[in-house]
């Protein structure tokens, strides 16, 4: 080791490398008297090539070294205790039950969140410590109604929103996130996709729905047939999923039922999930979660790295498509691309399926008796059909119960000043939560928490319960935008499913719902063994056998088509003037006359309509789809056929005059006067009406959409499945459109008759809609409208008593008229069968005999679209 003096020697050597001059020398006498005094090593440059060289302390310490790390020792043990003391007696939330491990430190919560056993944890902790429970030193843990309300629900304007909190933030603060945004972001969202997840649209999205669960259930059966042993039913179940969602959110499906493999988009989505809460451990510990990004990219391996930009890469690109792209029906977006510029949004994800009604044993045997009564033939179910049985929505909410989609709480922060959860005070900065799973399990909410019973729904006095407590779908204004998808895809799903196969555990996942979960729950696969129902074996050996009906007599199919023709060439002459506001000369344009066809539709004549008014237009730059249409101030829906607005708003009815024919028909008469004709118009270029109807684009694809999903909605009822529009090729899928446009009756035929079943096949339900006006004083929407599905053939309780009596087999089904399905839909107006007592049913501007066979109706007279449009006029 160097002597002092040999240091100096060699201190005084050393120059600087600008100035060449010793360095000591450029120091002041106070400076080197410092240096040469310093304690710890020293290090001098040697060359002008800054080279570092380690040289003695003039004063070594070696010997303080001990007293030195001791010291820091005590200092960390005596701050550790305090912080142990304080967080045990003096912190705000001592007062509250929980163990003391959990109030000491966060290790214990931080093992939870990282093993996955965080919410099994906590139900463990709340069923010692009750309903409130300290889980870490800042955080609470509820299980009551009342919680919910206080931490998640609705706020006066006066009031704090509780923020999510930041440890369970969008890696971006900053982003526009619906689920991540700041209470006025989230409301805008929220509104923009309201629509998107609403009962109209959820009707519209069926047929696309019902066409995934039908290759859901054509896939299993092949696997049943295949007889390779049990099937992984959760996979399926996903594959299902994220089909629809994929479609409804991007336009196009992840493809994952038809390769029968999940899509890697999805599987990197399952990861990351699961990669979150690593980040999420790690920012909750305070020096290392300003850094828990840089670390991660530092440990994580480029693989990795590389699947998460692959991952955003392709969901940005999906939704650019999306926003480019029409799609042919309504989907999550469409509200969303209808806004103004610079109101516009990225994507929703949601939604998630539970087989757990698999292992309920008996309980599943219970609802496959309701759903063998109510669909006997295991066909039509439906959103509808399903929303009316008791026990399929009883067995759901229990599954919910019992394995809710999210197992943990999402946790609030409370906002300064405090806030009063269940009755105490909860001081600001506090993390506050209502756990899911906890509060589901618990004896205190739910009698018998543990069992699987579905009657608690039902018969509600016999089960005691805190039914307030349960929110699958969380609560208050942030609650899941997709409940009511979710519960449809539910019902249909297991309403398919039960009624198709008998389904059998297997041994292996007898364990099943002992799982971890990250956030989301980490579903092992469920095995379970598919058997084709016995009545369903029977359906696909008589699969071919179709029962006979009035169609079927070549003459009879001759007239129908006679009928066709005439309904196609029938035409209402217009009168069409310009809204005197925007008319240069106010009221003195001439008016635009036309004979134009029913079966048309009012915007495919703007183009004609803005050239012939471009003269006296006031605003010369207003567009063809500017325009819409009015009759005495009241907007016309330009969804529907002309021939259907004229019956709706003027009042038609050139009754068949006293033709004689069945005595059942012999009340009809025509009525005294002739409507006014022609029907009279107005065309507007401007001031759209937003809050009565839906924007038209330049290109014609929103209304090419709206007929081709109206005619998607018909076809499922006419089939019970959607297969045959889904694969309707593009090229027909626009020429359907194009030719009635063009009135072309012979294209139109081609392509309808290949969806349309065949004459001596008979549909499954009749697509049928009823238009009842109401005055203007009812009370009421000047307009209401009656759907529901109504099967060809008459109920066999509705039969005659000589039918009823014989066996279901030998019954010969008798088919439903116009009469007996008003009389089913609105027996107060049509309280007979046979006559028209208080209303009569109008199409296409004639009185229809109460006899006529519903699908000979719907065959010969149906709208371009397949629906049957019927008005109803009350008579006297």
């Amino acid at each position: 080791m160097p002597t002092e003096s040999g240091f100096l020697v060699e201190l005084t050597r050393i120059r600087d490398e600008r100035t060449h001059r010793p360095v000591l020398e450029s120091l002041c006498l106070k400076e080197r008297k410092r240096l040469l005094n310093s304690v710890p090593l020293v290090y001098a440059l040697t060359s002008s090539r800054v080279k570092m060289v380690t040289i003695a302390a003039l004063r070594p310490s070696v010997d303080r070294l001990p007293s030195i790390l001791a010291t820091t020792a005590i200092s960390i043990i005596l701050y550790l205790l305090g912080c142990l003391i304080y967080n045990v007696f003096f912190h705000p939330l001592a007062k509250y039950p929980g163990p003391i491990s959990r109030a000491t430190s966060l290790v214990p919560y931080l093992y939870g969140l990282a093993s996955g056993q965080h919410h099994t944890i906590v139900k463990e902790l709340h069923q010692e410590y009750g309903d409130v429970v300290r889980i870490a030193p800042n955080k609470l843990s509820y299980i009551t109604g009342q919680a919910w309300k206080d931490i998640y629900g609705h706020k006066k304007s006066n009031e704090v929103e509780m923020p999510k909190d930041p440890q369970w933030q969008a890696a971006d603060p900053n982003a526009q996130h619906l689920v991540f945004s700041t209470r006025e972001k989230h409301g805008h969202f929220r509104r923009l996709f309201s629509n998107g997840f609403s009962d109209r649209s959820l009707r519209a999205q069926e047929p696309l729905l019902q066409s995934y669960v039908d290759m859901l259930i054509d896939g299993l059966e092949r696997a049943a047939n295949d007889n390779k042993g049990p099937v992984d039913i959760v996979q399926w179940f996903n594959w299902t999923t994220f089909d629809i969602i994929g479609d409804l959110t991007f336009g196009e499906s992840f493809g994952c039922l038809e390769n029968t493999e999940m899509h890697s988009w999805v599987n990197n989505m399952f990861q990351a999930i699961k990669g979150n809460m690593v980040v999420r451990v790690m920012q909750e510990i305070p020096v290392i979660a300003p850094y828990s990004n840089t670390i991660l990219r530092q440990v994580l391996p480029a693989r990795a790295l590389q699947r998460r930009e692959d991952h955003f890469r392709f969901a940005k690109e999906k939704v650019r498509q999306r926003l480019n792209n029409h799609a042919p029906r309504p989907d999550f977006m469409d509200n969303v691309l209808r806004q103004p510029p610079g109101q516009g949004l990225t994507f929703p994800e949601l939604l998630s399926n539970s087989a757990l009604l698999i292992m309920a044993g008996n309980k599943m045997q219970k609802l496959v008796d309701e759903l063998a009564t109510a669909f006997p033939q295991g066909d039509m179910i439906t959103i509808e059909t399903t929303s009316r049985l008791t026990y399929l929505p009883a067995v759901i909410e229990e599954t919910l119960r019992l394995y809710p989609p999210l197992a943990v709480g999402i946790p609030r922060l409370v906002p300064d000043g405090g806030y009063i959860i269940e009755g105490q005070y909860a001081p600001a900065g506090t993390s506050v939560a209502v756990h899911h799973l906890a509060a589901y399990h618990s004896d205190g909410n739910f009698e018998k928490a543990e069992c699987f019973i579905p009657e608690r729904f039902i018969d509600t006095a016999a089960f005691r319960a805190r039914r307030d407590v349960l929110q699958p779908f969380s609560f208050g204004p942030r609650n899941c935008i997709g409940k009511n998808l979710a519960y449809a895809e539910t019902k249909i799903i297991l309403a398919r499913l039960l009624a198709r196969f008998e389904l059998a555990l297997d041994e292996r996942s007898r364990n099943w719902i002992d799982q971890k979960t990250y956030v989301i729950w980490g579903k092992p696969p469920m095995y379970v063994s598919l058997k084709l129902r016995q009545q369903q074996e029977q359906a696909v050996r008589n699969k071919g056998q179709t029962l006979p009906t009035a169609a079927t007599d070549m003459d009879n199919q001759a007239t129908l088509n006679s009928i066709q023709k005439a309904v196609w060439e029938g035409r209402l002459p217009l009168q069409i003037t310009l809204a005197p506001s925007e008319s240069r000369t106010y009221d003195k344009s001439d008016p635009y006359l036309i004979s134009y066809p029913r079966v048309s539709y009012l915007p495919s004549l703007l183009s004609r309509l803005r050239a012939f008014y471009s003269a006296t237009l006031i605003e010369p730059n207003s567009q063809a789809h500017d325009g819409w249409f009015s009759f005495e101030g009241v907007p016309l829906k330009w969804h529907l056929p002309v021939g259907l607005l004229y019956d709706l708003y003027a009042g038609a009815d050139p009754a068949s005059k006293g033709s004689g024919g069945n005595s059942d028909d012999a009340n009809w008469a025509a009525d005294s006067t002739d409507d006014p004709l022609p029907w009279q118009l107005t065309v507007h270029f401007s001031d759209w009406p937003d809050e009565e109807l839906v924007r038209l684009d330049a290109d014609g694809m929103v209304m090419n959409d709206a007929f081709i999903n109206s005619v998607k909605e018909a076809d499922f009822l006419r089939n019970g499945t959607a297969k045959g529009i889904m694969s309707l090729s593009k090229e027909d899928s626009s020429g359907l459109w194009r030719s009635v446009q063009d009135v072309d009756l012979p294209s139109f035929q081609r392509i309808s008759n290949i969806l349309l079943p065949s004459p001596n096949q008979p549909f499954r339900n009749i697509p049928i809609r009823i238009f009842l006006p109401l005055p203007p004083d009812s009370g009421s929407p000047s307009l209401k409208v009656f759907q529901s599905p109504v099967p060809p053939n008459l109920p066999t309780s509705n039969m005659a008593a000589s039918q009823a009596i014989l066996s279901r087999a030998s019954a010969t089904p008798q088919p439903q008229t116009l009469g007996s399905v008003l009389h089913t839909l609105l027996p107060n107006l049509f309280p007979s069968r046979r006559t028209p007592v208080l209303a009569k049913p109008v199409l296409h501007g004639a009185a229809l005999p109460m006899s006529a066979p519903i699908e000979e109706v719907v065959r010969s007279s149906a709208y371009g679209d397949g629906w049957v449009y019927l008005v109803i006029r009350m008579m006297g």
